[in-house]
């Protein structure tokens, strides 16, 4: 009998070994999957900061291509104010009527040119 209790005492020293390499080999693929989600995590908040980052870059840059056509749009509208108010002023010159708009004559008293103020 003691050969006997021998046995059993080695075979639970094998099966008490198994069961340790078993839970040994669970902790590390716990860990291995804690890793490998951390790096995923890390990986998502990287790529996120990154994708935030050009969006960012994007609204900026179409804001400063609104300003610009702003810019330019005010630009030819004045070009365009100016070219109309000289296209009248050489009609006017052209008719006969002189440089000044006739309402700008009918309002304004009559003084010799010499005295005339500008």
């Amino acid at each position: 009998t003691a050969r006997l209790q021998l046995e059993n005492a080695a075979q639970a020293a094998e099966e008490r070994a198994r069961q340790a390499r078993a839970d040994e080999a669970r902790a590390r693929a716990a860990r291995l999957a804690e890793e490998e989600a951390k790096f995923a995590a890390e990986s998502e908040a990287r790529a996120a900061i990154a994708r935030a980052r050009e969006a960012k870059a994007a609204e900026e840059e179409a804001r400063l291509e609104e300003m610009e056509a702003k810019r330019v749009s005010m630009a030819l509208t004045k070009r365009a104010s100016m070219a109309s108010v000289a296209m009248a002023r050489k009609s006017r010159i052209q008719s006969g009527r002189g440089p000044q708009s006739p309402r700008s004559v009918a309002t304004r008293p009559s003084v010799e040119p010499s005295t005339r103020r500008t």
